[in-house]
């Protein structure tokens, strides 16, 4: 590898490190409360609400439905890549041998995308920890216009 792929590896590597380790946070839309409290205060608040929220064990990642999408995201992955490897293999040694190349290296990448989202956290907060969030910060008057 040269030195410019080396660079160019490694700030590909700080890029993915470093949104992968950013938790979302809600969004507020600027409302009457929000500029009464100003933003100082209502980062604050969602601090505490976000605190809150994992002190009762709610989960800012959805690491639960990675089993699932292991599953999922292998067989179509493998289906993807038998598929083109057929076609590759078509005009090469064997259609066969094409397929089952294809459908393994497609389901590694199945697999391998499931491995990465829970070594790098996902990047949406489960449904009950945005619920209960979004409620915490409605009852103190602010207005979740989304996450980010």
């Amino acid at each position: 590898m040269n030195f410019n792929m080396k660079i160019l590896f490694l700030a590909v590597s700080a890029v993915l490190l470093c949104t992968g380790c950013a938790s979302p946070r809600p969004i507020l839309y600027p409302n009457d409360h929000l500029n009464k409290v100003g933003m100082k205060k209502a980062e604050e608040d969602v601090d505490k609400a976000l605190k809150t929220a994992d002190k009762y064990g709610l989960s800012s990642s959805t690491h639960a439905d990675d089993a699932a999408d292991v599953t999922t995201d292998s067989a179509v992955g493998a289906a993807t890549g038998a598929a083109v490897g057929g076609v590759a293999g078509a005009s090469g040694t064997s259609v066969g041998t094409g397929a089952a190349a294809g459908a393994a290296g497609g389901a590694a990448a199945g697999g391998t995308r499931i491995f990465f989202r829970w070594l790098f956290g996902s990047s949406e907060p489960s449904q009950a920890y945005r619920r209960f969030v979004e409620r915490s910060l409605k009852e103190k008057g602010y207005d979740v216009i989304g996450w980010e």
